[in-house]
């Protein structure tokens, strides 16, 4: 069985083909490295399952439409090979993936779009990973009815209507990790069942984990908005100044309330004119909530807000970091308030404390010296377990688990405070990386850096503008 394994994979190997795009080529050329197509669709057209898209940095037409299946040992890729491969408005989405298996979209670029610079439909593991999507329409991922997905460390900011990242219309079992997601008008990450569309209304076995979430929410929702999501997990994300909440298990579309989920070890801090830390729906039940940092710099909205607590039955909380502000939870949807003790004297966070920011963690989000927080956490709640790593990726391996996103000791740099003007632009612009200073400014840098998109290091004097700061600069802004 091994030879016969080990021989298929070969043959598949054998029968890969590489596919080139350039902006010097030409869609007549046979799509050699030496002789690229013009056009990523040209490529689209010719490759196949197990074949990959190479794209050489250029801006390209969009309205591009992929219709493959791939096997996990021969996905069907679109690989851009440097950071300025660009893809230009075109039909109502920019990319579509539609009735597709096992395709993967790694590194493109794209803006302005339409509607949205990616959708995903009535697929099944399909990855996009390493993109930057700005600007669009509404929004910057978009899936339906897809199974399986993986959307990885990309940047989705600036969706004029809606949100950055939308996974919706009953597709299990999506990872959602690493991305960027900020400047949305509504939800920085959505996930919506909505069970009028078809299929049973319920996202199960969903995984957010290690997003960075900031300045979303101006036109409402959340900064992670979860409506119909059951038996998933929220862990490690850093969420900050949206303007909405922070995260919201909830029912509007779904088939049922977002329920048996675990929320743990997240990090959220709600701006000054935003609503709570986690909204709770009515009916969201069997909910898990702990390890979190709860904070807002509102003045009168707390941590925990449940429409319902009656009805939000087997919920379990403890082991969070909560905010100094009096009315810390309000169990029935705004009618009255909670002081911490009062909701501990109810049975929950019995481990729990209050804290403020500045003696939690420092303007970067990285617990300080001396927090409150290291050390204040449990390995596992209710039946939930507790993630082995941090934002960062490195190991929760120092004793005692640290409360929130960061784990002091876990390997990773202090990260920098992100820049106070996150206006947008389109796809140019920025301040590149430049020599082998920035190279080794890039080597440095933590993964939480990366996974902030703060790539772009500007080491060129008069190197400046929106979105640059002193060593970092972020592209396309």
């Amino acid at each position: 069985m091994r030879t016969a394994t080990l021989v298929l994979a070969m043959l598949s190997a054998a029968s890969a083909n590489d596919y080139w795009v350039g902006p010097q080529g030409n869609d007549a050329n046979p799509g050699t490295q030496a002789q690229p197509f013009r056009q990523i669709s040209r490529a689209i057209t010719v490759a196949g399952a197990g074949d990959t898209v190479h794209v050489l940095d250029g801006t390209y037409a969009g309205g591009l439409v992929i219709q493959k299946t791939g096997t996990a040992a021969a996905p069907f890729v679109v690989k851009a090979e440097g950071s300025g491969v660009v893809v230009s408005p075109g039909g109502t989405d920019t990319i579509f993936v539609t009735y597709s298996a096992y395709v993967v979209l790694e590194g493109l670029r794209s803006f302005n779009a339409n509607r949205a610079a990616v959708r995903i439909d009535n697929s099944h593991h399909v990855t996009v990973r390493n993109g930057v999507f700005g600007n669009n329409a509404r929004w910057g991922i978009f899936t339906d009815f897809s199974d399986d997905l993986l959307l990885e460390n990309n940047e989705c900011y600036g969706s004029g209507l809606e949100h950055g990242i939308y996974v919706s219309n009953s597709g299990d079992r999506p990872v959602v990790r690493g991305n960027v997601a900020h400047g949305n008008n509504a939800c920085g990450i959505q996930l919506n069942a909505d069970l009028s569309m078809g299929g049973d209304g319920t996202i199960s076995d969903a995984v957010i984990e290690r997003n960075v979430v900031y300045g979303n929410g101006a036109g409402g929702g959340a900064a992670i908005n979860l409506d119909g999501v059951a038996t998933s997990v929220i862990r490690n994300n850093l969420l900050y100044d949206n303007h909405a909440n922070g995260i919201t298990l909830f029912q509007i579309d779904g088939a049922l309330a977002s329920s048996n989920n675990a929320v743990v070890n997240n990090t959220i801090e709600v701006a000054s004119d935003g609503r709570w830390a986690i909204h709770v729906g009515a009916g969201a039940s069997g909910n898990v909530i702990f390890n979190n940092i709860l904070l807002t710099k509102h003045a009168s909205r707390g941590s925990l807000h449940f429409e319902d607590l009656a009805s939000s039955t087997g919920t379990v909380s403890d082991y969070n970091v909560f905010t100094v502000n009096p009315n810390a939870v309000t169990a029935d949807d705004d009618a009255s308030y909670l002081t911490l003790t009062q909701w501990k004297a109810m049975g929950y966070d019995a481990h729990s404390f209050a804290s403020t920011p500045g003696a939690v963690y420092g303007g970067d989000h990285r617990l300080i010296a001396g927090s409150p927080a290291i050390d204040a956490g449990v390995g596992a709640l209710g039946g939930k377990i507790a993630p082995t790593d941090d934002l960062d990726g490195g190991a929760r391996t120092d004793g005692a688990l640290d409360v929130g996103a960061d784990e002091v000791g876990a390997g990773s740099a202090p990260a920098p405070a992100a820049p106070a003007n996150e206006t947008g632009g389109g796809g140019g612009g920025g301040c590149g990386m430049v020599g082998l200073e920035a190279l080794l400014v890039l080597a440095l840098l933590s993964r939480r850096q990366r996974l902030a998109r703060l790539l772009r290091v500007s080491v060129v004097p008069g190197c400046s503008g929106p979105g640059s700061r002193s060593l970092i600069a972020r592209d396309g802004r």
